[in-house]
């Protein structure tokens, strides 16, 4: 099942250290706030929290309310079903 793509922030005691989306997959991308940013690209946000969780001291903030399942613009439907891409 495919959801709305979902933004958060990762924080620490001393604030904000990332920004994220989390895909309509499951998969996330973090982009890192710091000196020498970069972006890093995960399966999935459980991944990402067990290499950078730091034992709980990070914590996800979600920006955007759950979304119900993500209706697919009917343009894109007939493709989009080819290829697997989302249900509906």
């Amino acid at each position: 099942m495919h959801f709305k793509h979902r933004r958060f922030v990762l924080a620490r005691e001393s604030g904000v250290v990332a920004e994220g989306i989390r895909w309509g997959d499951g998969a996330v991308a973090v982009r890192w706030l710091s000196e020498h940013p970069s972006t890093v690209v995960w399966a999935d946000l459980e991944s990402a929290m067990a290499v950078h969780g730091h034992d709980g001291a990070t914590r996800v903030e979600w920006c955007d309310e759950p979304a119900l399942k993500w209706q697919v613009p009917e343009h894109l439907r007939h493709a989009a079903g080819e290829r697997g891409m989302w249900t509906t």
